[in-house]
């Protein structure tokens, strides 16, 4: 397996990226077939990660563009 970095961004080759993503699909239907995944709606801490975010995106927009 070869990994293509490009220009320093660190960038991998989609060939590793397909792979990966084949892998990360098979063990989220794993997962979710024996009811391991949580239901994000039952948590509160997603939602407030973003509130969370906007409300520093907000201030950054208004610090930075008077």
């Amino acid at each position: 397996m070869r990994i293509l970095i490009i220009g320093g961004t660190g960038l991998i080759s989609t060939a590793i990226t397909r792979v990966l993503l084949k892998g990360v699909k098979r063990t989220v239907g794993w997962l979710d077939a024996q009811n391991a995944i949580a239901n994000s709606d039952d948590d509160p801490l997603e939602d407030r990660v973003i509130e969370a975010w906007n409300r520093l995106r907000e201030g950054m927009m208004r610090d930075l563009n008077p």
